[in-house]
C-alpha cells in the first residue's frame, strides 16, 4: 500500500517537472527574437494598426491552445501510466481509464476549437487560406 504512494508520488513529481520543462520550452519558442508585438514607436518599427492587435489576439490565442494541447497530452500519458502499473487494482485502473477518456475528450475539444477558429478568421478574410494553420499570415498584407 505505501509503496504504491510512494510510486504514485514519485511518477507524478516527474509528471509534473516534466511539464515544467516542456511549457518554459513553449514560451521560450512564443516570445522568438521579434517579440510577441512587432510595431511601436521605436526606430524601425511601424505604427501599430488593427491587423497588429489580431495578430497579437491570435498569437496567444495559438500559444494558449497549445499549453491546453500539452496538458491534455500529459494527462492522456499519466493516465496510460496509471493504467499500466496499477493495472491489479481495479480502482486505479478505473481512475486511469477515467483519465485517459478524459484527456482524449480535451484533445478534441481543443481540435476543435482551433479548426472552428481559423475557419472563423478565413470567413471574416482575416487570414489566407495559406495561414490557416499559422493563424497569423493577413490577406493582401493588411
Amino acid at each position: 500500500m505505501y509503496t504504491s504512494i510512494f510510486l504514485e508520488e514519485k511518477i507524478l513529481g516527474r509528471f509534473v517537472a516534466n511539464m515544467k520543462h516542456l511549457f518554459s520550452i513553449a514560451v521560450a519558442h512564443a516570445q522568438g527574437n521579434t517579440g510577441i508585438v512587432k510595431c511601436g514607436p521605436q526606430p524601425g518599427q511601424t505604427l501599430c494598426e488593427l491587423k497588429d492587435l489580431f495578430e497579437l489576439l491570435i498569437g496567444i490565442y495559438n500559444f494558449l491552445l497549445g499549453m491546453a494541447g500539452i496538458v491534455a497530452l500529459g494527462f492522456l500519458i499519466y493516465g496510460g501510466i496509471q493504467m499500466l502499473l496499477f493495472s491489479v487494482d481495479e480502482e486505479k485502473l478505473k481512475s486511469g481509464k477515467s483519465t485517459v477518456t478524459q484527456a482524449l475528450i480535451g484533445l478534441v475539444v481543443i481540435l476543435l476549437a482551433y479548426i472552428v477558429v481559423n475557419t472563423l478568421l478565413l470567413a471574416l478574410g482575416v487570414t489566407d487560406t495559406a495561414g490557416f494553420f499559422s493563424g497569423t499570415k493577413f490577406l493582401n498584407g493588411k
